[in-house]
């Protein structure tokens, strides 16, 4: 299309560019994937995003809100086709965000997390949970531990509409997708953390996942009783 030729043309000196300029030249490129697919994706972090993006749009196209979507597209977004996102379960999501971070790195991305203290996180989810997840802001932590609310959410005043579905029950997701894109969407799994890293929660560490997740938890337990937001 003549969106994607023209944003990624000027990809090559991204670099160069503001953060805020970057972020709104990555976002009008996704629009532009987002119709040549007739369907839009926002991707929230470590809930099998990467496989649904390589499927769809044939790469990733980057972690943003759609409250970023909706400020930098402005307008444009309500004649972006159907959007939909997939939540995971929380506590779930946050051990395979914990497992990826003592990985340090996958064939497909790395987090962008470097402290200090880093290695001691590592060894201690006690102290990480403590000094960082707790200690840290929202927006400012690394993706893969930001809320997937943050994500997903969007200011009272926008009308831009987002269908939710589980990561636990993709069938529906596959279903709906199917009936819109008039074709079989079976979604295979890449960029999975080695769960041979594991981690056993205590209660103490359970109850602050779910202060820290509190609205996560919230949406998922509303969405077990709804197959997605209409």
């Amino acid at each position: 299309m003549q969106l994607n030729n023209y944003t990624n043309a000027r990809l090559t000196a991204a670099g160069l560019l503001p953060r805020t300029a970057k972020h709104a030249l990555y976002c009008w490129r996704a629009l532009g994937f987002f119709r040549a697919a007739s369907i839009g994706m926002i991707h929230v972090p470590k809930s099998a995003g990467t496989s649904m993006a390589a499927l769809l749009f044939g790469r990733s196209l980057g972690h943003f809100t759609l409250r970023e979507y909706t400020r930098n597209l402005g307008p444009a977004l309500l004649l972006s086709p159907s959007l939909f996102a997939v939540i995971r379960e929380p506590e779930d999501r946050f051990l395979s965000a914990y497992r990826f971070f003592c990985q340090g790195r996958t064939c497909d991305a790395g987090v962008q997390l470097a402290h200090p203290r880093a290695n001691l996180w590592k060894q201690d989810i006690d102290l990480f949970l403590q000094e960082y997840i707790e200690a840290t802001q929202d927006c400012v932590r690394d993706y893969i531990f930001q809320t997937q609310y943050r994500f997903v959410s969007l200011a009272p005043t926008c009308h831009v509409g987002l269908k939710l579905f589980r990561l636990d029950d993709m069938a529906a997701l596959e279903a709906w997708l199917a009936k819109r894109l008039h074709k079989d969407i079976i979604f295979p799994y890449k960029n999975r953390s080695d769960r041979s890293h594991s981690v056993k929660l205590s209660v103490s560490q359970r109850a602050c996942i779910r202060r820290v997740y509190k609205q996560d938890f919230d949406l998922y337990e509303h969405l077990q009783n709804h197959s997605y937001h209409s």
